[in-house]
């Protein structure tokens, strides 16, 4: 059960199954400046987090997503942010041609050529099973630099409850 003022963050992560690449972005700004991640922001008051990521695929690639699955969700914690539960999305079309915009550049990248080293720590731990589309949950617990991971634990569930 989650606290209804507790932080969200909803992240899509588009896939192009046909020519075996992901979409990433690379931060501008803010606390994964020069990181890439999937499509990522936070989910506002009143709106679900699938709902939430297709915005943020629309406001920060210029993307329209249609049909997106939810995978994963993950609980964040460390003593540089306030703890955060995350929906990840899984979206295998979209409409348009990414874009950059003032929170990020979009940038195609083979599957097996996924930037790991300039992702977050816990991202190289799940988005192999992810891309695979096993849905699974769990938590990362971070330093207080905000990127050191100290401790994680991913389970594959057999499903995750729709949002």
């Amino acid at each position: 059960m989650t606290d209804a003022n507790e932080r969200r963050l909803a992240q899509m992560i588009v896939v192009d199954r046909q020519r075996g690449r992901v979409l990433l972005g690379l931060h501008k700004s803010g606390p994964w400046e020069d990181f890439y991640t999937g499509l990522l922001d936070e989910v506002h008051a009143g709106e679900g987090p699938a709902a939430a990521a297709v915005r943020i695929a629309l406001e920060q690639a210029g993307i329209v997503i249609s049909h997106c699955e939810h995978l994963a969700t993950f609980r964040f914690s460390s003593d540089a942010w306030e703890p955060a539960n995350e929906f990840e999305f899984l979206a295998e079309s979209h409409t348009g041609e990414p874009r950059e915009s003032a929170a990020l550049r979009p940038e195609w990248f083979s599957i097996d050529e996924i930037p790991y080293r300039k992702m977050p720590a816990d991202d190289a731990l799940w988005y192999p099973a992810f891309l695979a589309r096993k849905p699974m949950k769990g938590y990362f617990n971070f330093a207080e630099d905000g990127v050191t991971l100290l401790s994680h634990a991913i389970e594959e569930v057999d499903a995750i409850e729709t949002i």
